[in-house]
Parts: structure tokens; C-alpha cells; sequence
């Protein structure tokens, strides 16, 4: 399976984790090739993961966003015994490229656990969330709409994301 066909795949929602800001425990989104073993933020990110299920494997997206610097990123993860194998990670910087996906152009048996970015990895310009928008309160409600929609996960009834 490849990072699109995700997209059209239906979903069975595993977890949806609380929104935090800081630090992340190492069972949230393991990296076994990172320095800490795990994928670092800052003390200025607010977070969540969710967690789903396709076919039988086992997805994390790691939503993370900081709106004194307009900053947002949503980083799909194929589990991998313990570890992380990153397929796409959609984001948002205002001082270089505004919205933009890197997604692994490789079946995703062909990429590495443990390592967030190689030559596997293709960069795609994203117009159509072309205002970021994630401010105040309703910055969880907005990154969750926007991932709702990158990455195929549903919303019903207002009982937000249904995967």
C-alpha cells in the first residue's frame, strides 16, 4: 500500500489521545533512529496522536501545531514493531513554502523504520488550506479539519474526528 491509497481507505479509529503541550513520552510516537528514540517537539507545541487502523496495520498521526510562530505539522506513521515508519508529514511554515506535504514516494514496505526523512521523500505544494487559521481556542478544532481532510479521516455529528 502507498501513502494515497491510505487516503481512500476506510478506517477504524484505535485512539484519539488528549491535546498536551511539551514533552512527549517515548511511547507516543517512537523513533528508534533519533537520538532520543523518540520524535522530539518543544515545550511550545501543543499535541495529539491518533491512532487507526487499515487493513489490519496500525497508523499514528502525530498532529502538533504552535501558534505564536504559525507553525503546524500532521506526521503519518505506518507502526512498525515499536517504531515508526513516517510516510507523510503534512506542514505548515509561513517563512518557507506555507502548506506542503512530504510523503514517501516508496511502497511503504520499502521505507525505514525509525528515520523521518531520506531520498524516499517527495515534497508537493498543498493550495488548498492557503490561510493557517489555527488561533486561540480553536486551534485543535481547525488542525483537526485539516488533517480530516489531507488524510481522508471523517468528522460526524460533531463528535470530532471519526476515522
Amino acid at each position: 500500500m502507498n501513502v494515497w491509497k491510505i487516503r481512500s481507505e476506510d478506517k477504524t479509529a484505535l485512539e484519539f489521545g488528549k491535546w498536551a503541550t511539551g514533552k512527549m513520552s517515548r511511547s507516543a510516537f517512537p523513533m528508534s533512529k533519533s537520538k532520543a528514540k523518540a520524535y522530539r517537539l518543544g515545550s511550545a507545541w501543543t499535541w495529539r496522536v491518533i491512532k487507526f487502523e487499515v487493513d489490519g496495520s496500525q497508523y499514528r498521526v502525530l498532529v502538533a501545531y504552535r501558534t505564536d510562530k504559525e507553525q503546524f505539522m500532521a506526521t503519518l506513521a505506518l507502526e512498525d514493531a515499536g517504531d515508526m515508519r513516517i510516510v507523510a508529514s503534512l506542514e505548515y511554515h509561513p517563512n518557507h513554502g506555507g502548506w506542503h506535504i512530504h510523503y514517501a514516494n516508496e511502497p511503504m514496505a520499502d521505507v525505514p523504520s525509525g528515520v523521518r526523512r531520506g531520498p524516499w521523500v517527495r515534497r508537493m505544494e498543498c493550495v488548498k488550506h492557503k490561510q493557517f487559521g489555527l488561533t486561540g481556542s480553536s486551534a485543535g478544532a481547525r488542525a483537526m479539519t485539516i488533517i480530516a481532510d489531507v488524510y481522508g479521516l471523517k468528522r460526524t455529528n460533531g463528535q470530532g474526528p471519526m476515522l
